[in-house]
């Protein structure tokens, strides 16, 4: 279809275009229907950014394999340190790959609220057990992602260790009633 080919024309000429942006720091791309295959090929494109630190990708419908791109083109890339996922539909399937975010990109800020990370699987606990040994992040929004009482309970363990965290936003998750 015609939005369809649209669609996939911007993101490759954006995709194009990324590496020769030597400027951009920020990129702010929410709520723009982007497919998991669309963020990896923008992912990809920016493994080369040395300015980039903020990335916003909310909103988008990303799922895990947007965020295996994103952990695979990270060991390239160390500039980015915001990144904002919230909203997407991550969920509990995607949360190991998560940690691996977590526990290897250079990120100080990450917002993965409202992607269902507690619903179902491992939950969150990979990223418990990732926020254990990180010293990096110091933001880090979990809201509305059905986290239950004993992932919270598990998160709160991995807290006790972790020296860097200095915000966590739990809205809407368990009821402590």
């Amino acid at each position: 279809t015609q939005s369809t080919w649209a669609e996939k024309a911007g993101v490759e000429a954006l995709a194009e275009s990324l590496p020769g942006m030597l400027m951009l720091k920020e990129l702010y791309l929410g709520g723009n229907g982007l497919s998991s295959a669309h963020g990896a090929k923008l992912i990809t494109a920016l493994s080369t950014s040395r300015t980039l630190v903020t990335l916003d990708m909310a909103g988008n419908g990303l799922k895990r394999d947007f965020v295996q791109a994103l952990v695979a083109s990270m060991p390239s890339n160390d500039s980015i340190r915001t990144v904002n996922l919230a909203d997407n539909k991550i969920g509990s399937e995607g949360a190991p790959d998560l940690a691996v975010a977590i526990a290897r990109c250079a990120f100080t800020a990450l917002d993965v609220s409202g992607n269902k990370l507690g619903v179902g699987g491992a939950g969150i606990t990979p990223i418990a057990e990732a926020l254990e040994s990180n010293n990096r992040l110091l933001r880090l929004s979990l809201a509305n992602n059905g986290i239950t009482r004993p992932q919270f309970d598990r998160l709160l363990k991995a807290l006790e260790a972790n020296m860097a965290l200095q915000t966590l936003d739990l809205t809407a998750n368990i009821k402590f009633t």
